[in-house]
């Protein structure tokens, strides 16, 4: 029996976002955009990593070359941040497991230097795993009394919050690992009960929400720990078998759901930890064994899938915990060995191993849980 790295508590990968600036480019998918096909978003900017104590900022992350250590900010007031996210606003949101809060800082992309002080505090939290912020709402995943809290006007948030505007208290959510928000409509992973969740979110949304309008129920999701959606198309991580199921239409999902439209089954898949979508390409961060697989042709994906078009076997993956794609770059979080690399990744693979990275991160890089860019 293979021996599996198994970080219950360890995060996500969807809790990233991506940014307006001044030099466009269309590309295919990514957070919190709903519907891409009809969106313009900038050259990222920098790259943001979720340390054990800290949160790094890397700025120009497009130009980040050879191995280095480079870091423009540090923000010290974090407890163990397993969740980052950085919203239209410029606001970063770090959701720190070992003190239960959410820190908030303003203008993320002007901080310098070492920051202590946070713009604001949430402290209603329990577990904060996951977070995600749409149409100006932050949403919370706390996993150990299985709520999802709900801010609003999140971009004005200062000070000590103490209370949500709203809460779901579904009895269908437990232990929730991982959150996506896409045209109004929330996704929860539940590793307790392997179950996705789903749920319409109204304007006017305050108080307790009590039932779901979906739920994902198939034998296929056992401990879910990563989802995505793309093209109207669900995509859910399952750790503990090896694969990634697809549901299209996932817009339009209700009721009872007790099987996918495709399943990835490809035997290199190995506790899939993050997701994620790019250039119509899906990355599968694989931490039991230590591998990134890709997929061509992401929104055409049905049936049984059993094999790769490309894979990266570089000896410095070790534990990928987060991934995140953009312009054919791909950047990863790599928690044992305290480093981000970073591949230029070809317009077309056709079952070639990667086994170089084109840039490398690591000296203020301990135990990375989350990257994304800003």
């Amino acid at each position: 029996m293979k021996e599996k790295k198994y970080y219950s508590l360890k995060i996500i990968s969807f809790t990233l976002i991506l940014a307006y600036a001044y030099t466009f480019v269309i590309i295919s998918c990514g957070p919190p955009i709903a519907n891409i096909n009809s969106k313009i978003i900038s050259q990222p900017s920098s790259l943001y990593v979720a340390n054990n104590s800290s949160v790094t900022i890397h700025r120009n992350a497009s130009g980040i070359s050879g191995s280095s250590n480079p870091c423009d900010a540090i923000i010290f007031s974090n407890n163990n941040p397993k969740a980052i996210f950085v919203d239209d606003y410029n606001r970063l949101y770090a959701a720190n497991i070992d003190n239960n809060t959410i820190t908030i800082y303003a203008d993320a992309s002007y901080l310098s230097e070492n920051i202590d002080n946070a713009t604001a505090n949430i402290t209603n939290v329990n577990n904060p795993q996951a977070l995600f912020v749409y149409n100006n709402r932050l949403y919370v995943a706390n996993y150990n009394n299985d709520t999802i809290t709900i801010y609003a006007n999140a971009s004005n948030l200062s000070g000590n919050i103490s209370s949500a505007n709203a809460t779901i208290t579904d009895l269908s959510i437990d232990n929730p690992q991982a959150l996506y928000v896409a045209d109004d409509i929330l996704y929860v992973a539940n590793t307790g009960n392997d179950i996705i969740t789903i749920y319409v979110i109204p304007d006017d949304l305050y108080g307790n929400i009590s039932t779901a309008d979906a739920k994902i129920t198939n034998a296929t999701i056992n401990n879910p720990q990563a989802l995505f959606v793309c093209n109207n198309r669900l995509y859910v991580a399952n750790y503990d078998n090896d694969n990634v199921t697809i549901y299209a239409d996932a817009t339009n999902l209700s009721g009872i759901i007790s099987s996918a439209n495709a399943t990835i089954t490809d035997t290199t898949i190995d506790n899939p930890q993050s997701l994620y979508i790019d250039n119509d390409k899906l990355y599968v961060a694989n931490t039991g064994n230590d591998t990134i697989t890709i997929y061509s042709n992401a929104n055409d994906l049905s049936g049984d899938i059993t094999s790769h078009n490309a894979k990266i076997t570089n000896m410095t993956i070790n534990n990928p915990q987060s991934i995140f794609a953009i312009n054919s770059r791909l950047y990863v979080a790599n928690y044992d060995n305290n480093s981000i690399t970073i591949y230029n990744i070809a317009s077309k693979l056709f079952g070639d191993d990667i086994n170089n990275y084109n840039a490398k991160i690591s000296g203020v890089i301990t135990q990375p849980g989350s990257v994304f860019i800003k």
